[in-house]
């Protein structure tokens, strides 16, 4: 099978916390088009109707379920559902321990999780494909009204 590697460039969203359970949701949304693959021929391609279809699904979403805030310092699963090609399937990312006293501000949120990307619609090129997409997501955030870091 062909490994391909990939990169999505825009990705924002927002941390609901409830501070009385101290619990949280993650809702974020990824801009499929903004996908960046080493050659030009792949990202083209993974942005055609054959994989993302970026032209009618132009975002890809996770939406969590709730979680314990501890989960971001002690690591953990954090379930919740992906939304890619207008379908919706669940996915359960691993969160790692944090290296720092305030994960996702001073340092970032690491996760891994895996998909069949059948679930959504992405059935050609099995002979060559794997089927299986592993997800590498590193996290950080920005208080609510903070803006766009400076170069």
């Amino acid at each position: 099978m062909v490994e391909i590697e990939g990169q999505f460039g825009s990705i924002h969203g927002n941390v609901r916390v409830d501070r009385a359970s101290d619990r949280a949701v993650v809702d974020a949304r990824i801009d499929a088009n903004a996908v960046r693959m080493r050659r030009p021929g792949t990202e083209n391609w993974v942005k055609s109707a054959e994989f993302f279809n970026v032209q009618e699904y132009p975002e890809i979403r996770f939406l969590s379920d709730e979680f314990p805030l501890s989960r971001l310092s002690t690591g953990g699963e954090l379930p919740g559902s992906l939304s890619v090609r207008g379908l919706r399937g669940p996915i359960v990312f691993h969160v790692l321990e944090a290296a720092c006293p305030r994960p996702a501000f001073d340092c970032p949120v690491e996760a891994s999780g895996t998909i069949r990307r059948s679930l959504f619609g992405m059935r050609s090129r099995k002979g060559t494909l794997s089927d299986k997409v592993e997800l590498n997501l590193i996290i950080r955030v920005r208080p609510a009204g903070e803006g766009a870091p400076r170069s």
